[in-house]
């Protein structure tokens, strides 16, 4: 890997560690209509992509509730399907 792409991937992540940190709020959670309106998006954003690429996975945490689709293959030759040990 170059030492362009190293220091690219530590930014990301120290970006995505840093909106983590920060962003967090414990007293924000999502209301059950806002829950159903995001799973709602999820699966319209899925269905938008499917036909540009193999497959994908998203997820969002809100305090203990996790919401994640998956879909698509991994693996198109093998058909082997998204599941949650898929590495992107």
């Amino acid at each position: 890997m170059s030492n362009h792409k190293i220091a690219t991937f530590k930014f990301f992540i120290c970006f995505l560690l840093f909106w983590t940190f920060i962003g967090y709020s414990p007293q924000s959670t999502f209301s059950e209509n806002e829950n159903i309106d995001l799973e709602n998006s999820l699966e319209a954003y899925i269905e938008e992509q499917e036909h540009h690429i193999a497959g994908l996975a998203t997820i969002v945490i809100d305090q203990n509730e996790i919401i994640h689709k998956m879909k698509g293959y991994s693996n198109i030759e093998e058909q082997i399907m998204v599941d949650e040990n898929t590495v992107f």
